[in-house]
């Protein structure tokens, strides 16, 4: 026969006593940082890097002067604090995913080169045709009546009883080859004597 025990805390004659409860704790202040730390997301440390990964033989850009960046890349857009954003994340898919495999085959820089030069052109083309786009119409008009159509598009599915894919059906749809379709002669075959 199993013994039931009382919780904890009980008193032999039933009352409960309420047990001490510690006080919520209180976050702590975030640490300060040391004046000679160096913050890896600082304007020196990016600069540092842009200029490690996209430009070494070139010592032109300062860790103090970003304006020197305009001398020896391309401008990405018309704003340079911009610019210098998107060369630090092209400096770290270049230093983790090129030249991974890029520096065992040649030292030569001019492949990085021309990866900086066809992003930049197609940087300064995305822009510019962004600046022609009415944000306004494309927002409350455009993309409004995309979602309408694909709601519509489910709840008939759902009606007619289409059965929902997951993602995963999706992509294994994806994957799959296009059905053959019956290939039909382009002239009739009759067999009259």
């Amino acid at each position: 026969m199993a013994q039931l025990t009382a919780p904890a805390g009980a008193q032999p004659d039933g009352d409960v006593v309420a047990e001490p409860v510690e006080p919520p704790r209180m976050r702590t202040a975030r640490p300060v940082k040391e004046p000679n730390s160096i913050d890896p997301a600082s304007l020196p440390s990016t600069l540092a890097l842009i200029q490690k990964v996209l430009t070494p033989d070139k010592n032109v850009i300062t860790q103090t002067d970003p304006s020197a960046i305009e001398d020896i890349l391309p401008p990405l857009t018309s704003s340079n604090d911009v610019d210098i954003e998107l060369y630090a994340i092209l400096a770290v898919v270049v230093k983790d995913f090129v030249n991974t495999w890029y520096t065992k085959i040649t030292l030569d820089r001019g492949f990085v080169e021309e990866i900086s030069h066809i992003i930049a052109h197609c940087s300064r083309a995305l822009e510019q045709r962004l600046r022609r786009v009415d944000i306004a119409a494309l927002v409350l008009d455009e993309i409004p009546l995309l979602v309408q159509a694909h709601i519509e598009s489910e709840e008939q599915d759902l009606i007619l009883g289409i059965p929902q894919l997951t993602p995963r059906q999706r992509t294994a749809r994806r994957r799959l080859p296009p059905s053959p379709r019956p290939i039909s002669p382009p002239y009739a075959t009759s067999t009259t004597n």
